[in-house]
């Protein structure tokens, strides 16, 4: 077994173990829509963060900015198990911990992509996007077309992609039918959660090391 990296699963767990007292605070947006907030999620993040930095992060893929861990539900038992109880508490629905799809975006202060792979998409329904990184920016909420959601937009946007030039990333901005109107900041150890339907991007700023988020998405059809 020395030529693989190993990691107890027990020192794993107490690494991920999350705050007790967690306060779910809902953040209103220009009377329009709102997103939710969690501060000190991970009760010692460094040593969450040290711990998944374990999982090896694939490149290649150009449409998002950077690199992407992929973890299972049994890789962050503490943490899903949490959502699971901060997305009932939410939604009133059950939302199962095995349920929970989850990736990071590991991304450099400069990265490259498709051209026009910046442009505002939308998720699944909700997006739990846990910060672990000091930077500035972070999720930009757009309209299209005067439509905050793919609920109200009934089409498919042109994003204008383009698969075969790869250029310097450039934040999305107020054009080709977008508009910005908000940008959900990115604060470290800070978990926020926003409706996925809303048209939203990736708003790049400046910060120390990688811009590293934790992505989790909930499939109710779906269980590992």
């Amino acid at each position: 077994m020395s030529d693989f990296s190993l990691l107890n699963r027990n020192r794993l767990y107490e690494s991920l173990e999350v705050n007790d007292d967690l306060q779910l605070d809902e953040i209103e947006v220009n009377g329009k829509t709102s997103w939710f907030r969690i501060r000190n999620v991970f009760k010692d993040p460094d040593a969450a963060v040290e711990s998944l930095k374990n999982w090896p992060v694939l490149t290649g893929h150009v449409y998002t900015p950077g690199g992407r861990q992929n973890f299972t539900p049994m890789d962050l038992v503490p943490l899903v198990k949490a959502y699971s109880k901060i997305a009932e508490a939410i939604t009133n629905k059950e939302h199962k911990p095995e349920s929970f799809i989850s990736s990071s975006n590991v991304v450099p202060p400069n990265p490259r992509v498709w051209d026009g792979s910046w442009h505002p998409h939308t998720d699944h329904d909700l997006v739990f996007n846990l910060w672990l990184c000091d930077w500035t920016e972070g999720t930009g909420l757009f309209t299209y077309k005067n439509c905050l959601s793919s609920r109200e937009y009934k089409g498919i946007p042109d994003q204008k992609l383009n698969r075969d030039k790869i250029v310097d990333w450039q934040n999305p901005k107020t054009e080709d039918g977008y508009e910005h109107y908000y940008t959900i900041p990115c604060e470290y150890n800070t978990l926020t959660i926003y409706d996925g339907k809303l048209f939203h991007g990736t708003i790049m700023g400046k910060g120390t090391g990688y811009r590293y988020s934790l992505i989790s998405f909930h499939h109710p059809k779906e269980s590992f």
